[in-house]
């Protein structure tokens, strides 16, 4: 979206859909209702026409006619968001506003566990340690996983897969970084990986480091196309999902977990002013480092 190559996201257009926020006005016919003025609110941005077949089973996220604060509508780089009422998820009093920012990425790491079924019988390989795969760490532990290794190819972002609960964090670039994350994993039941890059080598990557009877979740976005080995696939009865965003449910269980479990790990975080908005997206282009979420403040 900030170099103008996405398909959503089409300028001008004030981007914006990780956040949470203070309440500091409500339409008159909402007052006096379970959300008050000067209450700390995660934001689903997410918001479904609960009108279709799909809305109607739950699956809002992939309604076909959801629009996106952030996308379709004015997001939450400014001091001022406006949001529907029924997207304001309360959080617990004492709550960090910037753990409350991590409900929308974690709700995504967490939908994407549950995907793949995880037990502790299960262990996992976690393809990408972006903000996402570093919280699919957390959530693949939080599901029950047995294991989690990592993999990514930015030293910085595998210490912090490491402080985030994983056994190991294996080199991406290197050529046999399948072979090495398969053999940190040890002898488990099944193997689960949580594709977080979204690039055709590293969804190739995954479904060899599946194997027989594993599973793949698809989470990134990059690459509009990819092609597989799906004969192979077949043969070696690997699942594949493709996991995008999260219900409701899973959004409301993102920010409760945030406001009561420790996060294992910081480090990975920076909150900087909103001033510093434009000069942070050049930063995580053009040299990323420890810093993988850029929280910013208003």
């Amino acid at each position: 979206g900030y170099l103008g190559r996405s398909s959503l996201r089409h300028p001008p257009l004030v981007m914006g859909h990780e956040f949470s926020g203070e309440v500091v006005a409500l339409d008159p016919s909402d007052e006096g209702g379970p959300i008050a003025v000067g209450q700390l609110v995660a934001v689903n941005p997410i918001l479904p026409c609960r009108n279709c077949p799909t809305c109607a089973a739950g699956r809002y996220q992939i309604c076909p006619n959801r629009t996106l604060i952030g996308a379709q509508r004015p997001g939450a780089f400014a001091d001022l968001v406006a949001a529907p009422l029924t997207a304001l998820v309360p959080l617990p009093d004492g709550t960090s506003p910037v753990l409350g920012a991590l409900t929308e990425p974690f709700a995504t790491a967490l939908h994407a566990a549950r995907l793949g079924g995880l037990t502790a019988d299960d262990g996992v390989i976690v393809w990408g340690a972006g903000s996402i795969g570093l919280l699919a760490i957390w959530a693949a532990l939080l599901s029950g996983a047995g294991r989690v290794v990592a993999v990514d190819t930015n030293p910085q972002r595998l210490r912090a897969a490491e402080e985030m609960g994983a056994v190991a964090a294996i080199d991406g670039g290197a050529d046999d970084a399948v072979a090495a994350a398969r053999a940190a994993l040890g002898d488990v039941r099944r193997t689960v990986v949580l594709e977080a890059v979204g690039r055709t080598a590293s969804r190739q990557a995954a479904v060899e480091a599946a194997g027989p009877g594993g599973t793949v979740v698809l989470i990134g976005l990059h690459d509009a196309e990819t092609s597989l080995p799906i004969n192979a696939m077949i043969r070696a009865e690997i699942a594949l999902f493709c996991s995008y965003a999260y219900r409701p449910e899973e959004f409301r269980d993102a920010a409760r977990i945030l406001a009561h479990e420790p996060l294992p790990t910081t480090s990975w975080i920076a909150t900087r002013p909103l001033t510093e908005g434009a000069a942070s997206f050049a930063e995580l282009i053009d040299r990323p480092g420890a810093a993988t979420k850029i929280v910013l403040e208003p």
